[in-house]
């Protein structure tokens, strides 16, 4: 994997050991997780099943994850090979539900003071719960912060659930890459449900505001779903204000549920004076709803551009109470706001300002959001759908959300067609991480 970290000080955590409490080994492990977060030569750390909390009572006090250092979960408490775990079979929780309330941050990742946190650095195999910073500034399960000249926070984060964390903007995450900073994290296998923002972000906040800012994560094989806002974005927003960007990239996504009060039911892209057009690969937006733009904003004001590009993309079933029931545009001054298609399934059809090519507004037949394989829910499209190969299959990654292959084994036609949106309908899940799907009960293969 990528993200691995080579020759590694491993410590390991299990709340239930008995030893001495060193964390050289299983035996002997820490109980507690911020025994090894407070210890500099740990700069790998193994965590058995269980739920671990950063405190007993203080709101303020958070897992503080340092440059370099990879945090693993999903062990049993016996593995000796990092590969041997299953964060199915052995859910290990990250919760802020402490004593008299809740963490105002769960985990904390700090690239504003001193060395920047990169790649190296890692959160995998956890569900992140309980984090309530409402009040706030910073994400409810994780604050990433890179905000700042010279500042950085971009760590993998990989085989995650964010799930019951709110907070003012990014419910469960808030990406700080603003005012000449950088917060480009990979963010690969994740699951975000039922998290909850009074104003940007139910799921994910990107911020880049200001000149210099930067956030443009990169997000594969990830289901947002039920995530709220009550204000903008009901799953994520993306920030580039004030001359900063925020353009991710999002690959083999699905969007199902998600809602905002005012703009954006699964996407608010804001490039007011700046630039917010992110790219989206096989991603399926279906049942989101806002005021406008069930599925996504777009919104340039002041000389900014909001213009992102969608390739193999369906939108369906989203819902707007007053207009845009799927993509809604907004723009005043100079701005720039549309959409780019190529090879979409878009209920209602091309709309003005949508730049459209191979656009189909007939029905894929999607299914209810469900365990179709692979670590996350994803939703099914038909056979006899509109979304089933469509696509050349050059413009496609070779796997779908699930890990199963592109194109599917039906896909008989020179050049190979394959599928539109997220899931690869007539191919089965089979190299995929973990067995069974991450935050749901093991399958039966």
């Amino acid at each position: 994997m990528p993200w691995a970290v080579t020759a590694a000080a491993v410590c390991y955590v299990n709340g239930n050991a008995s030893g001495t409490n060193t964390g050289a080994s299983w035996t002997n492990a820490y109980t507690d997780l911020q025994s090894a977060l407070n210890n500099a030569s740990c700069t790998e750390v193994w965590v058995a099943q269980g739920v671990y909390k950063p405190a007993a009572s203080d709101k303020t006090i958070s897992f503080n994850i340092g440059p370099n250092v990879a945090v693993y979960g999903g062990f049993s408490g016996s593995e000796t090979s990092r590969d041997a775990r299953n964060p199915v079979a052995h859910a290990t929780t990250l919760s802020g539900a402490i004593s008299g309330g809740n963490s105002q941050h769960v985990v904390v990742m700090n690239g504003t003071a001193g060395t920047s946190i990169a790649a190296t650095t890692v959160l995998d195999g956890f569900t992140l719960t309980g984090g309530n910073n409402t009040n706030g500034k910073g994400g409810g399960a994780l604050w990433c912060q890179g905000n700042g000249a010279g500042h950085a926070c971009s760590p993998t984060l990989a085989n995650l659930v964010f799930s019951g964390n709110q907070a003012g903007s990014g419910g469960a995450i808030e990406l700080d890459g603003y005012s000449g900073g950088v917060s480009n994290p990979t963010l690969v296998n994740i699951t975000f449900s039922n998290n909850s923002a009074s104003v940007f972000g139910g799921a994910l906040y990107c911020n880049g505001q200001l000149a210099g800012g930067n956030c443009n994560p990169t997000l594969t094989n990830v289901t947002f779903s039920d995530n709220s806002s009550a204000s903008y974005g009901g799953a994520v927003v993306n920030d580039g204000t004030g001359g900063g960007t925020s353009s991710p990239t999002l690959i083999n996504i699905t969007f199902s549920g998600n809602t905002a009060a005012s703009l954006g039911g699964a996407i608010f892209n804001n490039g007011g004076g700046g630039t917010s057009s992110p790219t989206l690969t096989n991603v399926t937006f279906s049942g989101n709803g806002a005021n406008y733009g069930g599925a996504m904003y777009n919104s340039a004001a002041t000389s900014g551009t909001s213009i992102p590009t969608l390739n193999s993309v369906i939108l369906w079933g989203d819902t707007a109470t007053t207009n845009g029931s799927e993509i809604f545009h907004g723009a005043t001054g100079s701005g720039s706001a549309q959409t780019i298609i190529y090879y979409g399934v878009i209920q209602g059809d091309c709309q003005i300002n949508m730049s459209c090519s191979n656009v189909s507004a007939s029905d894929p037949q999607l299914g209810t959001l469900a365990d179709n394989g692979g670590s996350t829910l994803t939703l099914m499209p038909g056979l006899a759908g509109s979304a089933v190969n469509t696509v050349p299959c050059y413009l496609t990654p070779l796997t779908d959300q699930r890990g199963a292959a592109r194109p599917d084994p039906a896909s008989a036609a020179l050049p190979k067609r394959c599928d539109m949106g997220a899931v690869e309908a007539g191919s089965l899940a089979g190299d995929v991480i973990f067995i069974g799907t991450f935050g749901q009960a093991p399958r039966d293969e």
